[in-house]
């Protein structure tokens, strides 16, 4: 156990503040004021708020979402309990409203809620609604009550589409009481006086929410305002949970996490992450627009080398991307190469601006297209010494900012890999790289019937965002053994428009968020590596405040560097959980100098509760205990016993626990 000790020592370098961030919120806020969760003795209940102002005839609304807000001046100050927002959103093009919010979690944990809504008079609007949204799969088969003075008035949640969506309404409502099924969480909204309020079942749209609404004001023009208290109760569930560790799930093996290097990266956070949390994988930028802003050269089979040193200048973008590769190959960090932005020259429609998405290319300029590229990768071999292993456009199945169908996507990539081959680039093509996991079967499937494409393959890649069932992820990965690819999450995280509201990234909510998507992606799809969005300051892993020169970490860092206790290389074993709040994925080394060690990454989502784990080994008589939590950062806990290849012991609420151990 002494190696695992000296191990945890050797991951703190010099540099940071140890630190634990605490939790004190209860209620937590994304974006523009936007409620999207609560904290509870049995771990965070999902629950979402919303101001919606309805254009008349219901024809759209703004509201708090980042697609609406143009402006946000948020004011958090969770230590004291209060935050406050100012927002403008677009109710359409030029017309903007203002909703302000404040809210102040009470001493019993209760939160009140004020909002304010300002409609220009030159602005007509048919309705202001506050919002209230229960996710379906967790509040079907429960109850909604309503409480008046006189009385009150209930119904279930439907498990089936109601005919009729609205399916509880009252207009002398003073108190809403929603409670789940089976000893769930229970969500109260109170008001000072009665008021009209409406519940509906989202599904009737397409949705996956039931919502409860209610007008802000009867008087919609001008000033209106909402007063209301909200609480969230669950009673904690104590049961104990078994954890079975079983043998080797499948073949594949796990080389470790790493991040993407796109965006920000002149920056301390960024020289940081690389230190700390040492890539096993990285996905970098290849920045086109600026490699080539206007067309070298008429023919696409000449390279005019003298104008592209020319852009590869002190201080550039270019140089700096072009540095920084070559400094990941000194670490021998296997990279990817992704396009987001292409020289307007090449589109179909030149000239839209950068930031548009969906640009398409002109087939056209495809051999030009080619060119530039390959042009890039020789010259970063020739002058820096790095070539990437793999090769992407980013989010092509939507459009971030490169677009193609699924047929053109097949054509291009065998386009690509036959110049690629002809060039004597040994890059491959990543395929995919789609911008959810579930896009991405259907997306590539085209591609993976062309021979071409397939022989030039080097690995297929999806993003995280959105998440996915268990079934999307388990056809991923049967898709990676069938093409015998390697299969890589090319950038991982929970909300891919946060950078809109950075400060999120210090929330625990967050940190919980993340941590629970890495362990669903792990468990479900066993990539052979991931990449984190990002590894620099943009979705950065540390605070903005410095003490003393050193940058302080937030949790998200310590749930990542506690995985680094994971060896690498590892084989995934087989490791089940009783409970669907208790997350374990389990590792073996594969090196022969660290064979018998075994690791297994728990994340308890719910309340304090006691583990049996079995099917250990039976020559190990111990493991070692390191746990990160709201209030502790990468822990050394007392090891745990193992006899007759069984252990117990005790998981804290809202933790990763990792253990170690090796047969004696």
């Amino acid at each position: 156990m002494r190696s695992h000790l000296m191990f945890v020592a050797a991951l703190l370098l010099p540099g940071i503040v140890l630190q634990a961030e605490t939790a004190a919120e209860r209620w937590y806020f994304v974006g523009a004021g936007r409620l999207v969760g609560a904290r509870t003795a049995n771990g965070v209940v999902p629950v979402t708020s919303d101001v919606r102002v309805f254009r008349p005839g219901w024809l759209g609304y703004a509201s708090l979402g980042t697609w609406s807000v143009k402006k946000s001046k948020p004011e958090p100050d969770p230590a004291q309990g209060i935050r406050k927002w100012i927002s403008e959103s677009e109710l359409e093009p030029g017309r903007l409203i203002t909703i302000e919010e404040t809210a102040v979690e009470q001493g019993d944990g209760a939160l009140d809620l004020n909002v304010n809504v300002i409609v220009p008079k030159e602005v007509p609007v048919q309705a202001a609604h506050f919002v209230v949204e229960l996710p379906v799969s967790m509040y079907q088969g429960g109850q909604v009550r309503f409480v008046a003075d006189n009385g009150e008035a209930s119904c279930v949640f439907p498990d089936a589409v109601p005919k009729e969506p609205r399916f509880l309404s009252s207009n002398l409502v003073k108190r809403v009481v929603m409670q789940a099924p089976a000893n769930g969480p229970c969500v109260e909204v109170v008001f000072p006086v009665a008021r009209q309020v409406v519940i509906q079942d989202g599904r009737y749209w397409g949705g996956t929410v039931y919502t409860m609404y209610t007008p802000v004001s009867s008087n919609v023009q001008g000033f209106s305002a909402l007063q209301t208290k909200l609480a969230c109760s669950w009673e904690p569930d104590r049961r104990p949970v078994t954890l079975r560790l079983g043998g080797a799930a499948g073949k594949t093996c796990f080389d470790g996490m790493g991040g993407n290097f796109c965006f920000a990266l002149d920056s301390p956070v960024t020289e940081q992450t690389v230190r700390q949390l040492e890539p096993a994988w990285a996905r970098v930028e290849m920045k086109a627009d600026e490699w080539e802003p206007d067309n070298d050269d008429p023919n696409a089979a000449n390279i005019d080398w003298p104008r592209f040193e020319a852009v590869d200048k002190p201080g550039s973008q270019v140089r700096r991307c072009l540095e920084f590769g070559a400094r990941l190959q000194q670490l021998h960090v296997p990279m990817c190469l992704s396009i987001w932005y292409l020289p307007e020259w090449l589109y179909r429609d030149p000239g839209r601006g950068k930031e548009v998405h969906g640009r398409v290319v002109n087939r056209d300029k495809w051999p030009e297209l080619a060119e530039c590229v390959i042009s890039y990768i020789q010259y970063a071999a020739r002058k820096y010494g790095w070539e990437p292993a793999l090769f992407s456009f980013n989010e092509s199945d939507h459009g971030v900012r490169v677009k193609f169908t699924s047929d053109e996507y097949r054509d291009a990539m065998r386009f690509l890999a036959r110049q690629f081959h002809d060039a004597g680039v040994k890059t491959r093509l990543l395929l995919g790289d789609t911008t959810r996991p579930g896009a991405l079967v259907e997306y590539v499937r085209p591609a993976l019937l062309d021979r071409d494409v397939t022989a030039w393959a080097g690995a297929i890649g999806f993003h995280s965002w959105g998440g996915a069932t268990v079934e999307e992820y388990h056809q991923i990965r049967q898709l990676a053994d069938d093409l015998k690819l390697p299969l890589l999450v090319s950038e991982t995280g929970f909300d891919s428009s946060a950078w809109q509201t950075p400060w999120v990234f210090e929330s625990w909510y967050y940190a919980q968020a993340d941590l629970r998507r890495i362990q669903e992606l792990l468990i479900h799809t066993r990539p052979q590596g991931t990449m984190y969005w990002e590894y620099t300051a943009d979705y950065s892993l540390f605070k903005k405040t410095m003490k003393n020169g050193a940058l302080e970490p937030t949790q998200r860092f310590w749930f990542m560097k506690q995985y680094l206790l994971t060896p690498r290389p590892a084989r995934f074993l087989d490791a089940t959980s009783d409970r669907d709040d208790v997350l374990c994925v389990a590792f073996e080394a594969v090196d022969a100098g660290r064979a018998g060690e075994i690791v297994l990454h728990v994340a308890n989502f719910g309340a304090t509760r006691s583990v049996r784990l079995t099917g250990l080994p039976s020559g190990m008589s111990r493991m070692g205990r390191y746990r990160t939590g709201p209030d502790e950062s990468l822990r050394d806990r007392e090891p745990v016993l193992v006899s007759r290849g069984a252990s117990e012991f005790d998981l804290p609420e809202q933790t990763l626990t990792t253990l170690l151990g090796k047969t004696d």
